[in-house]
């Protein structure tokens, strides 16, 4: 079973993003970033940190809108203090299963 911060460079936030509504707007993209869109029109810009290897992003609507995988769940409605459940989400993700407890 995986820590949350495990969750940060095992997780491939472009593609769990996706999963999320967002796609791949390759006229935007660079060659160290993806920027994503979705219906709403939010705009995120993802990368992986060459330095520590964790998925990271940022929005360009939204200077606080940055950071995780957890806090791109945070940012999406999941309560700050709910570490249970968005540990649930990310271990269902990354096809651990669960313990009871945490159901």
């Amino acid at each position: 079973m995986s820590d949350l911060n495990s969750f940060k460079s095992e997780i491939d936030l472009i593609v769990f993003a996706a999963s999320h509504g967002y796609f791949i707007d390759e006229k935007a993209s660079a060659q160290n970033y993806k920027m994503m869109r979705n219906a709403q029109d939010d705009k995120i810009a993802v990368m992986l940190n060459g330095e520590n290897g964790q998925w990271v992003y940022c929005s360009n609507r939204d200077p606080n809108d940055k950071g995780s995988i957890i806090d791109f769940l945070i940012n999406r409605g999941y309560e700050r203090n709910d570490w249970r459940r968005i540990a649930a989400t990310l271990r269902e993700w990354n096809g651990e299963e669960t313990p009871l407890k945490y159901m």
